[in-house]
């Protein structure tokens, strides 16, 4: 049981070198994960603040 315990606790470390590469590996997608979505949320902002002004520029009003 100790076992398990130690395996699905967030400070887990691998202990085999297959372990290890498999933990390098995932620890590498959770990053590529991190910073695709921050360039995602980046693009999605500067692209509203874009439209907005186009829209705007073009006579757009507030209300209605």
């Amino acid at each position: 049981m100790a076992d398990t315990e130690n395996e699905t606790s967030s400070h887990y470390h691998p202990t085999t070198q297959d372990e290890q590469v498999v933990f390098h590996f995932n620890h590498w997608k959770w990053w590529f994960a991190v910073l695709l979505n921050t360039f995602l949320l980046l693009m999605g902002q500067l692209s509203a603040i874009m439209l907005g002004r186009f829209y705007f520029d073009q006579g757009g009003k507030v209300y209605g």
